[in-house]
């Protein structure tokens, strides 16, 4: 799925997401021949964890703490 459609069906903005990767929480996705991002479904669980500890006031650091043991 294309990067609009992540963050339609997470809620999370366009560019929350380009962040997360940029910082190595989602792992980056593959590209169509175009160049656009493809996520797959994984990427729509690991947005929802991520964004359940950031609700419950998790700093970026421990969240990427967790995402070695999710």
């Amino acid at each position: 799925m294309k990067i609009g459609e992540l963050a339609r069906i997470t809620g999370c903005p366009v560019t929350r997401i380009r962040f997360y990767e940029q910082k190595g929480l989602l792992p980056m996705p593959s590209r169509t021949p175009g160049g656009q991002r493809n996520y797959s479904d994984k990427a729509i669980e690991r947005l929802d964890f991520i964004s359940t500890c950031r609700a419950n006031g998790m700093k970026l650091g421990d969240v990427a703490q967790s995402m070695t043991i999710y």
